[in-house]
């Protein structure tokens, strides 16, 4: 599986060194012989320090240090070379070399240090890769990642681990279709795609196949918010169709709920506007750019419904703060051309008009717009 996040991870090999062991050298790791031309053994930087400081480099490398080297550079770069080598190294120190790295990484988990459990994890997946804790930790484990990921910098990482996890939840949930956390934590994913009715299904099937406590009441809560954020799909559906009452009967009863939903309220204003009760759409465009002041679709909304109520200068002035953050937009310049030309600025109308033609002249408002000024300017 092509991995979304091993450009982060590459950077640690920096912290490995490599000790080049002959044929002939005495590891004492029962049951494993050396290839014949030798091997370089990876070991960490801090565990070579660690054996100067306190004078145990002498002695030779622990198999302790060599097991830690190559179980990094495993989950490190899983293409490495000596890979191969490597994992038969493994497998003769430790009996269940699995759970070794499960318990390391867990450890490293609950102690904060999140790269180097995603570390072991990718390690056991190597070794073992329908492992079900490696899978599940390790996509629990990048999803953590993703939200520590708060600044604008980091959004790019931030999505690129949010991708490694949905794509191993989506594995654990091929592979082990009755392992309820799984199914529970891909569910998210849907619901944040708008996938409600599947996101419902998923969260549904995690319940019936056992969830702690915790989880079940989560689980219960996010199926009654996607009966909610399917509803709101059939009602925006209604809004588009031009069935505005229905719509509004439809949507009005989840507002108290979901106030913060933007697309609700917007759909909810839009038709408002469509029935003529423009004082009634604005008040909910208002609380959208309450929420939000820079979006774009409801600046448009607030243009169109002062041009109801015959504002013209208002209206351009919302068509205009909507052009400075979406300029090639035919439809937001179509809007302004007509304000303008209502306001008899036939020469602002003819700037949008072109600007509009320009991004796309088979644009049919923008054809018809420009019919209308041109009869305007002919009479």
């Amino acid at each position: 599986m092509k991995s979304h996040i091993e450009k982060y991870l590459l950077d640690r090999t920096k912290d490995i060194s490599f000790i080049s062991i002959k044929e002939n050298a005495e590891l004492n790791i029962k049951g494993y012989t050396l290839p014949k031309a030798g091997l370089d053994i990876p070991v960490l930087n801090a565990d070579l320090a660690k054996g100067i400081q306190d004078g145990t480099a002498q002695k030779g490398i622990s198999v302790a240090s060599i097991a830690r080297g190559i179980i990094d550079i495993i989950g490190t770069d899983p293409s490495f070379r000596n890979n191969g080598e490597y994992k038969k190294m493994l497998s003769a120190m430790y009996q269940d070399i699995g759970g070794y790295i499960e318990y390391s990484g867990v450890k490293m988990a609950n102690e904060g240090k999140k790269t180097d459990a995603i570390v072991y994890f990718r390690a056991l997946m190597e070794l073992d890769e329908k492992n079900i804790n490696g899978l599940y930790n390790y996509a629990l484990l990048c999803q953590d990642v993703a939200f520590s990921c708060d600044s604008e910098k980091e959004s790019k990482k931030r999505r690129d681990f949010l991708k490694e996890a949905k794509s191993y939840f989506e594995k654990l949930a091929n592979e082990y279709p009755d392992f309820s956390k799984g199914i529970y934590n891909l569910a998210f994913f849907k619901y944040e795609e708008g996938e409600y009715e599947q996101a419902k299904n998923m969260w549904n099937e995690s319940v019936e196949a056992g969830l702690d406590e915790e989880l079940e009441q989560r689980a219960i809560e996010m199926i009654g918010l996607c009966a909610d954020k399917v509803k709101i799909e059939e009602g925006i559906e209604l809004v588009i169709s031009g069935e505005s009452h229905a719509a509004l009967e439809t949507l009005l009863p989840l507002v108290n709920k979901h106030a913060g939903d933007w697309k609700l309220l917007f759909f909810i204003g839009v038709a408002y506007r469509q029935l003529g009760e423009v004082q009634e759409a604005m008040m909910y465009f208002r609380d959208i750019l309450l929420i939000d002041k820079d979006n774009v679709d409801t600046m448009v909304e607030m243009g169109l419904c002062k041009a109801m109520l015959g504002e013209l200068k208002e209206s351009v002035d919302h068509f205009e703060n909507a052009l400075k953050l979406r300029s090639d937009d035919p439809e937001i310049l179509c809007n302004a051309a007509m304000a303008y030309y209502n306001m008899g600025d036939m020469e602002k109308a003819n700037e949008y008009i072109q600007k509009s033609f320009e991004i796309d002249p088979d644009d049919e408002i923008t054809q018809a717009c420009h019919l209308e000024i041109e009869k305007k300017q002919n009479k």
